[in-house]
């Protein structure tokens, strides 16, 4: 059991569980909660504690206090660190924000720029240019001639069908026609 400052000091040094920093603000919590007893004894009895009345305080500290102690340090040390980080942690947050879209705007400006270079080469400028003017000049010229057959000829259905059975009744039998041909009057 610790009996004086140099033994809470060392206490907490020793423990494997704090580092060195972990240990000071841990001394330092003791030292505060002496500070306290030492107050509240001098508003109680008017003067100050006896070395005997703090070697004896100390002596009758109990384990879990210490742990309260070191547990306080550690819980200290986390806020201060992130308090002292946070800065720089919202600072990096931000730079990683914004190079993922100055990256993002890298990427489509690169994919932009190929799709210009695409449609800018000479094989696309064919394809497109050249290719698609074959293409319009054959189905133009595939349409005149439709137009014209239209033009020349009654599309009707009724046409159609009038032509189909008069081709049909021009086609030859297989055999001598049967059927006599009527006679006109007039000889030649």
């Amino acid at each position: 059991m610790p009996r004086t400052d140099e033994d809470v000091f060392a206490r907490f040094r020793k423990d494997p569980s704090l580092t060195r920093e972990q240990a000071h603000l841990a001394y330092a919590a003791y030292a505060e909660a002496k500070y306290d007893w030492v107050e509240h004894i001098r508003k109680r009895t008017g003067s100050a504690p006896t070395p005997e009345q703090i070697e004896a305080w100390i002596a009758d500290l109990p384990d879990s206090r210490f742990e309260e102690l070191r547990i306080a340090a550690f819980n200290f040390f986390e806020e201060a660190a992130e308090a002292y980080m946070q800065p720089q942690v919202e600072a990096a947050s931000t730079r990683a924000v914004e190079d993922s879209i100055l990256g993002e705007v890298q990427q489509l400006s690169r994919e932009l720029v190929a799709k210009v270079e695409t449609a800018l080469s000479p094989s696309t400028a064919w394809r497109i240019g050249i290719g698609a003017g074959l293409a319009a000049s054959f189905l133009f010229t595939v349409l005149v001639v439709v137009c014209g057959w239209l033009f020349n000829s009654d599309p009707s259905p009724f046409a159609l069908i009038k032509e189909l059975a008069g081709h049909a009744s021009q086609q030859p039998s297989s055999g001598p026609s049967a059927v006599p041909l009527p006679a006109t009057g007039k000889a030649k």
